[in-house]
């Protein structure tokens, strides 16, 4: 929550914590399955895009922490507290523990929320309450996901390359390249690729940001951090590539 509130704040002038709040934007686990503010707008695509692979990723981690049938057992409860009211992920716990839900082991309690959010049945809040998610993401065609995917990236990232598209949105190389290919026109620097018309225009000048803060979107857009950051202090910004993946 810091994390994206400070974000918003090294680009938007003036910006507030109460504007954060006060934005309609979710808190969904979207690229490389980590935490993500986003328009609800853009809700079914992304889910469509990325969330059977987040699916499959915290579903995994709540069978190894040994949990799953446990929080399986919970979700309906779970939907109907958050139905009623918004709630923090504590509060949540507690009226569950009220309901007889038995207590979950700390590292599974980690991954509850963003296995509830894959499964498109919880959306959080910008202030670190969740609500259930009605009505939850309608379909969206996987196919069309992955080339709105790909063409936002190119608008936010571009110029960028497969690799790069790879390492942002943790899909597979192959997949980022299915993307690319189906993201509509692009023009070519080199090995990159652009949206039509932006190759020759100028950057908007940079931000007065002296400090960004964790997980910024500058430090997590490409497969390299060059030349932001020297390649000899890669590791000094995001140690190994599952500190900027695990579930928070």
């Amino acid at each position: 929550m810091r994390a994206a509130g400070l974000a918003l704040r090294s680009r938007v002038p003036g910006l507030r914590r109460a504007g954060v709040d006060d934005s309609g934007l979710i808190r969904m686990w979207t690229a490389r399955g980590t935490v993500h503010l986003i328009d609800p707008a853009d809700w079914p695509w992304l889910h469509a895009a990325l969330g059977a692979r987040n699916r499959a990723r915290f579903d995994a981690a709540m069978r190894q922490r040994g949990d799953y049938d446990a929080a399986a057992g919970m979700l309906d409860d779970l939907v109907a507290v958050l139905r009623e009211r918004p709630l923090d992920r504590a509060g949540l716990l507690r009226e569950l523990d009220a309901r007889g839900h038995p207590g979950l082991g700390q590292r599974s309690v980690n991954v509850l929320m963003p296995w509830t959010a894959a499964q498109g049945l919880v959306a959080g809040l910008p202030d670190g309450r969740y609500r259930a998610a009605e009505p939850p993401p309608p379909a969206v065609d996987a196919e069309l996901a992955l080339a709105t995917l790909a063409r936002r990236y190119l608008a936010g990232y571009g110029p960028a390359g497969a690799a790069d598209l790879a390492s942002w949105s943790g899909l597979p190389l192959g997949t980022a390249r299915r993307a690319l290919a189906a993201a509509g026109p692009t023009e070519r620097a080199g090995e990159l690729l652009a949206l039509p018309g932006t190759l020759d225009a100028a950057p908007p000048p940079a931000p007065p940001a002296l400090l960004l803060a964790a997980f910024d979107t500058a430090m997590l857009g490409y497969r390299s951090r060059e030349p932001l950051v020297a390649a000899a202090d890669d590791r000094r910004i995001c140690r190994a590539a599952a500190c900027c993946a695990r579930p928070s």
